[in-house]
């Protein structure tokens, strides 16, 4: 069995499928299935951090993405580069697991788009 898959079992229910995700983390899920930078990373002061790095915890230890290896990182900065794409590309990726639960998402409803993320924070004025 694959690590990913072990880890979403660890967090499933026997009897029944239960998975929680708070709204923090759909947003993040959502924004790494559309490979966009989630509105969270980003600091709007030194003193004032928004805490992502729980929610990407959170996120793995479900078994819903993975961290890119350092060297897979460091290639897709390197296209990104080569095709003048100005924004660093994300250091996560979904799992198989994760993007089940991503297509659940936009079959249910509940998927939130990149543009809507990038409205929200337009409308916090951090852009």
């Amino acid at each position: 069995m694959k690590a990913d898959q072990e880890a979403f079992l660890s967090c499933t229910t026997r009897i029944g499928f239960n998975l929680t995700l708070s709204r923090t983390m759909m947003e993040m899920l959502c924004a790494i299935s559309d490979d966009v930078e989630w509105d969270r990373m980003r600091w709007p002061s030194l003193y004032m951090p928004n805490n992502w790095m729980a929610t990407e915890r959170a996120l793995t230890k479900r078994g819903l993405i993975r961290r890119y290896s350092s060297a897979e990182h460091k290639k897709r900065a390197r296209a990104a580069a080569e095709n003048k794409v100005v924004e660093m590309p994300i250091p996560y990726a979904l799992t198989d697991i994760g993007a089940a639960v991503v297509q659940m998402l936009k079959v249910g409803g509940l998927f939130i788009s990149a543009e809507a993320a990038r409205d929200k924070l337009q409308r916090r004025g951090h852009e």
